[in-house]
């Protein structure tokens, strides 16, 4: 949308979107990532190495990620606690 009306949008929308599309490009690298680590895994090439991680921040993470997404559909998403597991 974009790359075909890049005419009719303000530099602010223009910015805006190329945050978006950078958000959107970055977690998919992270997917495709991910991926590949589980493929591994499941052929015996990566190692299982528990560490305690802080669930929160991995929350807020994905909260940053979808928030473009939910405000367009008016819906609020919050972390409200910090805990920590194992992983």
């Amino acid at each position: 949308m974009l790359y075909n009306n890049i005419h009719e949008y303000t530099l602010e929308e223009i910015v805006h979107q190329i945050g978006y599309i950078h958000s959107q490009s970055n977690t998919a690298c992270v997917l495709l990532d991910n991926l590949l680590d589980w493929a591994k895994s499941k052929t015996g090439q990566l190692g299982f190495n528990p560490v305690y991680c802080d669930i929160s921040t991995i929350c807020k993470q994905v909260i940053d990620h979808l928030k473009y997404s939910a405000q367009m559909k008016s819906i609020s998403i919050d972390c409200f606690h910090s805990i920590e597991v194992a992983i």
